[in-house]
């Protein structure tokens, strides 16, 4: 026991025993015997894996955590603690759907809070627990598309009305969970928290208003002091669920919210030939009520600020505050917002642009926005006066009302966005303040941007990287490169094609691109000469064949619709074809101008025969596949320098490759049991070999030297084999970064005084001392934790007080004497 002390804190009724450092396996069965009066528990033991029998004899406890070990099941008789009130479990190999079951054994478990567990499943189990007042699903990862089986949980606890319910949700799922039908259930809840900053924190656009229907729930952290406030404004009046929306909108400010909300009133009156009497809360800007009268007078329709009836229709804006639109409410008004009133508005005027039959008036105004020039700009926007602006033109000035450098072109794009634009988004970018004409993480700043669907997502991205691209102060921005990376459920729209500037197209990660609609559009685009879609997990349709202008294409992890629909790609120099998992590789003979294939993770048990005849390819990757051997055909291609052979199956060390000068050959995850450094120095015809990277990590390497020729390594990795030595001549090209973790290696050789290393990584070996040479060595990143390191040689006092990247040198694990040597201190 004595040997535990140092883990244990014992303060009153509460116990604490913590290792992080993995140095307690477990715990004597008995443990808990001398300790029978604790109502607390916490245990972070890092490689604990079950609890002492002895846990269940502890029948005063009242809260238990449990976290950072390696714990999966809680004993079966967990019953047996009757006063057991509160659990905290963060452990990532648990089931907690299984110990659910356990867990409803308690009859005083009333506080549950989860962080890890194990799987991707919602704990559905959680429903058992029928005492649970408090549950605390505490990670965002794990809740990521769980809102469904989240509201089965809530309708089938028996207490509900007592639950406190903290949830930390990613954006997209606390939206989903705020909708107008989740709320009867919702509002049964005693307190809902949600944990998620970008809902609770400033942004308060952001949040849904449709939980202004609940009475009773109260909505911590996202409506803590706005929802209350709002029942309190609220109290007594009978108003409909439109109207309630309607009022938290404006008490929130949420004018956007609002516009989605209401019908255009106004316009269905004209359709239907009534006569409504407005009443301007707010007006559009350039507008008076002189103004709106007299575009209005020909429907009959006048204005009239007294007025407050059934037959009068009142305009809010973001002036509007909920405490004037009540008693309008009271008197049976109808409520547009200004943005709905100013789409009536613009009709009025002699919009041409706005007309079906101005297509070509409207492409020229695209081609004067996106060509950037300042000239252009001002002749858009004479046109854009007179003319109007579209959904598409208003994105347009959007943007450039935003980022454009040049204070005077940014203000006359801001004026005519306020005439034909949204004042919703003018609302949300007054609160957000983005910053949208300097770098920084513009992605993000961009997506607080975007969340407001008043303008075009695609548009307002490209026509921002055309401005940002040629804005020296986001040197980050490529003008020519345009990135959706992540955004799900895109479909582009056809006036891409005027973003002629742009030839690399990257929708990396973008699952259930429209792909099919796209291609017609790449097709119109020449100047689209890369195109990226590794991870969309989409068919890739036969169509793309026509995109013969392509250089790059990145199409890993999805699938093809027709094996043979890239053969005609003929100016293809980079394909990724990762993962597609196809039988049929035959149609890769028609791509003789390829430099970089990748055929990684496709099940191949030979390189297909295509290969060999492809004169200019430099750089092959074929890892994760099911290769037996490097082929020695691979001689055929003179300007191949990276090989990527890792994870196959692969026995025979290459020795041919001894006669290229590689930039990298990784062969990491094979079964090679041996180099013959002589069977390769004759492939060198004693020649040096220069191979700037070489990787062997987790192969059955027993022994390696590089004697019988010259070796140049700068990159060199050895890890995860079967080592004791460490040859000396292995440093004689002095690589800049040396990998030799989790062998046997007993000892340091003798290096050079001087030489340097960027990583120098020895961790998990059988290493007994810093010896005194390597106290003369520079080395930047050097780990040489979990060995049995009792001696550091006095060297490192004597050479240890200017070499300050010492101090970030890892030892932790090493059975070192306490005191300081050098500059460190143990």
């Amino acid at each position: 026991m004595n040997d535990l002390n140092k883990y244990i804190q014992l303060h009153s009724d509460s116990l604490e025993i913590s290792d992080f450092q993995g140095e307690i396996d477990s715990l004597p069965d008995d443990f808990f015997l001398q300790y029978p009066s604790i109502t607390s528990l916490r245990i972070r033991v890092k490689n604990l894996t079950t609890l002492p029998s002895s846990f269940s004899t502890l029948r005063v406890l009242h809260n238990c955590w449990l976290s950072d070990c390696k714990i999966k099941t809680l004993p079966e008789n967990i019953g047996l603690l009757k006063n057991l009130q509160r659990i905290t479990l963060s452990i990532g190999n648990m089931d907690i759907n299984k110990e659910a079951l356990k867990l409803a054994t308690l009859p005083q478990l009333n506080h549950l809070k989860l962080d890890y567990w194990r799987g991707n499943d919602f704990p559905e189990n959680l429903r058992l627990l029928s005492h649970l007042t408090y549950l605390n699903l505490g990670n965002d990862k794990k809740n990521a598309g769980k809102v469904a089986d989240i509201m089965t949980l809530i309708a089938t606890h028996p207490q509900s009305a007592q639950l406190t319910l903290v949830l930390a949700l990613r954006e997209k799922d606390i939206l989903e969970l705020l909708t107008p039908e989740h709320m009867p259930l919702l509002d049964k809840l005693n307190v809902l928290d949600l944990g998620y900053f970008g809902i609770y924190g400033s942004q308060h656009l952001k949040l849904p208003i449709c939980v202004a229907v609940t009475q009773k729930v109260k909505i911590v952290r996202a409506y803590e002091k706005t929802l209350p406030e709002f029942r309190q404004l609220t109290a007594g009046k009978n108003y409909t669920a439109e109207q309630l929306q309607l009022l938290f909108g404006l008490h929130l400010q949420n004018i956007q919210a609002i516009n989605r909300l209401l019908d255009n009133r106004l316009a269905s009156a004209i359709a239907q030939q009534q006569q409504p009497v407005l009443r301007l809360l707010d007006k559009p800007k350039g507008e008076s009520q002189k103004s709106i009268q007299e575009k209005l007078s020909k429907y009959g329709i006048t204005v009239n600020n007294k007025s407050a009836d059934t037959n009068t229709i009142v305009v809010v804006g973001t002036k509007t505050v909920a405490e004037e639109v009540l008693p309008l409410l009271d008197a049976g008004c109808q409520v547009i917002t200004v943005d709905q009133l100013n789409e009536i508005l613009i009709q009025q005027d002699d919009h041409w642009l706005l007309q079906d039959d101005n297509e070509e008036a409207n492409t020229q105004l695209l081609r004067l926005f996106t060509s950037n020039d300042a000239d252009n700009y001002n002749l858009a926007f004479q046109i854009i006066e007179t003319g109007g602006a579209n959904k598409t033109i208003q994105t347009l000035l959007a943007v450039v009302m935003l980022a454009h450098p040049d204070k005077t072109i940014a203000k006359k794009a801001e004026k005519l966005y306020d005439k034909f634009g949204s004042q919703g988004f003018r609302q949300h970018i007054k609160n957000l303040r983005p910053s949208l004409r300097v770098g920084g993480n513009t992605e993000w700043k961009l997506r607080n941007t975007l969340t407001n669907k008043e303008v075009d997502e695609v548009m307002f991205r490209l026509m921002y990287q055309v401005i940002g691209g040629a804005n020296n102060n986001m040197a980050k921005m490529i003008s020519h490169s345009f990135s959706m990376k992540g955004i799900a459920n895109i479909t582009l729209p056809p006036e891409i094609v005027y973003f002629t500037q742009i030839t690399d197209w990257d929708f990396e990660n973008c699952e259930g691109f429209n792909l099919e609609a796209a291609i017609p559009i790449f097709k119109e685009m020449p100047n689209l000469k890369h195109l990226r879609l590794n991870g969309c997990h989409i068919e890739i349709p036969a169509s793309i064949s026509g995109l013969t202008q392509l250089q790059t294409l990145e199409i890993a992890h999805n699938t093809l619709a027709a094996d043979s629909s890239l053969q005609s790609m003929h100016a293809l120099q980079y394909l990724d074809a990762t993962g597609l998992k196809i039988k049929n590789w035959s149609w890769l003979g028609s791509l003789k101008g390829l430099t970089t294939l990748m055929l990684n993770n496709n099940q191949l048990k030979e390189v297909p025969l295509a290969v060999f005849d492809m004169p200019q390819l430099t750089r092959l990757e074929l890892k994760q596949n099911k290769l037996s051997a490097v082929p020695e055909e691979l001689a055929r291609l003179n300007h191949l320098s990276y090989l990527d052979f890792s994870n196959n199956q692969i026995s025979e060390f290459p020795y041919f490759l001894g006669r290229y000068q590689l930039k990298a050959l990784l062969l990491r995850s094979n079964q090679i049991q041996e180099v013959d450094t002589h069977k390769l120095a004759a492939f060198t015809s004693n020649r040096r070999v220069d191979w700037q990277e070489f990787n062997l990590s987790r192969n059955k390497l027993k022994e390696l030297s590089f004697t019988s020729f010259k070796m140049v390594v700068r990159d060199f990795d050895i890890s995860y084999n079967q080592l004791t030595v460490l040859h000396p001549s292995l440093f004689a090209s002095k690589p800049d970064s040396f990998y030799a973790q989790h062998n046997q290696i007993t000892e340091i050789p003798e290096l050079e005084p001087g030489t340097r290393l960027s990583h120098f990584w020895l961790q998990n070996n059988l290493l007994t001392e810093l010896p005194a040479h390597f106290a003369h060595v520079i080395v930047g990143n050097c780990d040489v934790s979990s060995n049995q390191i009792s001696t550091i040689h006095p060297d490192f006092h004597k050479f240890g007080a200017t070499r300050h990247q010492r101090l970030y040198w890892k030892l932790h694990n090493n059975p070192i004497p306490s005191g300081r040597i050098g500059d460190k201190y143990f």
